[in-house]
């Protein structure tokens, strides 16, 4: 059994189990392979983090910030330096290198080479595991992944990960998140996630996976680019264990990886549901929270299979055409990318009713149940990336008359839903093309505030806990 991570007494501890009753031999020996290797990611995000868990009784301490530049240094610190030694601005803002001070001098070393024994053991049990494998397009991102550790060249491995089909397992591992950067949002935090996969949920999400692109190019059409989306696999899976960030941060529900956009426009991305621990979260926290904040008929609406049909339209929006990444978004890339990805998420899913594919009702109960999910999100924090976009959505819903305070807390205008969000899908749309941060800036002083009823509905949550502690049963 997998311990509790250490989170404080705002998270109930769950227990987190996949069946593996079906797996072969070889796939079990595979796994086993597999759960050490993503342990051994645990070690190298502490020491990203900065974390000394012996000098916290274990607790995961966030003030202690990162190692990815030298302590002390602040942005205009590092880009005043890069003006006076341009050829060092390639290293230094890699997503994959650690900067240190030396005198008068920044030092950076790729990862491959600063976290070298735990990497190296990584890639071992890695290429272990591909010899046993028959399927060989896992095999063949098994060994790039083995490599990319050894090497610091991620890319290719990435784009292998997209392509691995017709295994029982899921493995996403290496560094995919960049939200703990908070001078540039560039650096990459190493995180491993491992799952069994659903067979049945899967088939059944290929249905949302064959529309994306249709989706990409209705909204190419009407805002005149030309999509781009090329693959878009889809995979829902019961989790067996996690390293990293979900493991002593933000335990995730879904992603969309990878989230490098020339990746994205050559091959596509590749969308992971996490079943067992959407469960977990829906049922000890967001089913709560709906029943404190909504009427009775109306909080019945919110359950899981609404749910995961808005968290698929949230990750297949991550992979359109058009997303807030690079140097012009900067630290407001993540919260802009989670903002845009809800709302294009839920109007994904009215063109799906639309086009008669799903019925309308699927629609309007899933933003019924992103928003009041969204009290959840923004109980980690007002400036972590998933509620800032809920914000941003509250307080334009809240001014357009789709959503208001009353009664229980808040109460909605299904009627007004379809029309408000093609306006704010709208607003973020132009938003992402105009490559200027102090524009976003300004987007978000104004959408991402806190209303002053939020506040007190968060206040009145003290009895239901923010996030759940896996206990993985391994």
């Amino acid at each position: 059994m997998a311990h509790a991570t250490g989170k404080t007494h705002e998270h109930i501890q769950v227990s987190i189990r996949a069946d593996v009753s079906h797996l072969t031999t070889h796939d079990r020996q595979i796994l086993s392979l597999l759960i050490e290797a993503t342990r051994l990611i645990n070690p190298v995000y502490l020491t990203q983090m900065k974390q000394d868990l012996g000098g916290t009784n274990g607790i995961f301490d966030k003030t202690r910030g990162n190692n990815y530049y030298p302590e002390g240094m602040t942005r205009d610190d590092i880009e005043a330096y890069l003006d006076e030694h341009p050829d060092e601005t390639d290293a230094v803002m890699s997503p994959f290198t650690v900067v240190e001070r030396s005198d008068e001098r920044l030092i950076t070393t790729p990862y491959s080479e600063y976290y070298r024994d735990h990497l190296d053991r990584v890639s071992s049990l890695l290429e272990e595991a591909a010899q046993l494998t028959d399927n060989e397009s896992f095999r063949k991102f098994l060994l790039g992944k083995a490599k990319a550790f050894r090497t610091n060249e991620y890319r290719t491995s990435d784009i292998d990960w997209v392509h691995v089909d017709g295994v029982p397992l899921e493995l996403t591992i290496g560094p995919y998140e960049s939200s703990e950067d908070k001078l540039f949002g560039v650096k990459r935090d190493i995180e491993g996630v491992l799952g069994v996969v659903l067979s049945q949920e899967t088939a059944e999400a290929q249905m949302y996976q064959e529309q994306v692109a249709r989706f990409d190019a209705h909204l190419g059409k009407k805002y005149g680019y030309t999509a781009s989306t090329t693959l878009t696999p889809m995979v829902v899976m019961d989790e067996v264990l996690v390293g990293g960030r979900p493991w002593y941060g933000y335990v995730p529900m879904a992603y969309n990886l990878p989230n490098d956009a020339d990746i994205q426009k050559e091959v596509g991305s590749k969308k992971v549901f996490i079943r067992n621990i959407m469960r977990a979260k829906m049922e000890l926290i967001t089913k709560l929270i709906a029943e404190s904040v909504l009427d009775p008929h109306v909080a019945a609406l919110v359950e899981p299979s609404i749910f995961m049909s808005f968290i698929i339209g949230h990750e297949s929006s991550h992979g359109l055409s058009f997303r807030f990444s690079g140097n012009d978004f900067l630290t407001l890339g993540s919260p802009l990318e989670e903002g845009k990805a809800d709302v294009f998420g839920m109007i994904f899913l009215y063109f799906l009713a639309e086009s008669g594919i799903i019925d309308r009702d699927i629609a309007e109960r899933a933003v019924i149940t992103n928003l009041a999910d969204g009290l959840r999100q923004i109980r980690f924090g007002i400036e972590e990336a998933h509620a800032v976009g809920t914000l941003i959505q509250y307080n334009w819903f809240l001014k357009h008359g789709a959503m208001q305070f009353g009664g229980k807390g808040l109460e909605f205008k299904p009627a007004l839903f379809k029309q408000v969000l093609d306006g704010l899908g709208d607003e973020f749309y132009a938003l992402s093309q105009t490559h200027n941060h102090e524009i976003a800036q300004q987007f978000v002083d104004e959408w991402g505030r806190v209303p002053d009823e939020v506040r007190t509905m968060i206040a009145s949550f003290d009895d239901i806990p923010i996030d759940i502690d896996p206990v993985f049963e391994v």
